[in-house]
């Protein structure tokens, strides 16, 4: 199947249930390109496999920043996933968004190629787990390299504010933090560089 430009909506929207999504295509959206969530009192997932699927230019502002491939447990668990050979391109924020409100868990992503996003490759808001193999994320710099902003900009720019990203942020730049760290490892590293060419 071929789904491109849906008005306002989802190339593929599926709130719960047993469903296979296979061997398709989901371009330029406003929306996901697939939304796999518990929301307008659904029923709980079973077994729900994505596979050999390909998202172009997915994802999009309505309603916030949409991920390409979103798991959105607003009204439940969203569980028994199952997302294999997907290929994402240049999704317009977030290529695979974990939304937050129930647990997200019992999911797997296998083979799944991120190129180009225009936020984060994997993006998780909320509590659960996922199992990943062969997941890659490539080009995310790409919007470093060509933007007149620093990359600290483009950063805040997709930090949520009071999220976890930011969080973390906070940690890592204390003064003994991730560059601290960095700055002595390089300095070790230095110094048996010299004790070596001796």
């Amino acid at each position: 199947m071929y789904a491109q430009l849906p008005w306002r909506a989802n190339c593929f929207g599926i709130y719960g249930g047993g469903t296979t999504i296979q061997d398709s295509v989901c371009s330029d959206t406003q929306y996901p390109g697939i939304l796999l969530g518990r929301m307008f009192n659904s029923n709980a997932f079973t077994t729900t496999k994505v596979t050999g699927v390909s998202l172009l230019r997915a994802g999009g502002p309505q309603y916030g920043e949409q991920g390409a491939l979103k798991l959105n447990p607003e009204q439940g668990p969203v569980q028994n996933i199952q997302i294999s050979n997907v290929d994402i391109d240049a999704a317009t924020y977030s290529a695979v968004q974990f939304a937050a409100g129930n647990t997200i868990d019992t999911v797997s992503l296998a083979g799944v190629n991120i190129t180009k996003p225009g936020g984060c490759g994997l993006l998780a808001q909320g509590g659960g787990s996922a199992d990943m193999s062969n997941v890659t994320v490539s080009g995310a710099g790409e919007l470093a390299r060509l933007s007149a902003e620093s990359a600290a900009e483009l950063r805040q720019n997709v930090t949520s504010p009071k999220g976890t990203t930011l969080e973390a942020i906070k940690v890592l730049t204390v003064a003994d933090g991730i560059q601290a760290l960095f700055d002595r490892a390089i300095a070790a590293a230095a110094q048996r560089s010299r004790e070596l060419a001796r």
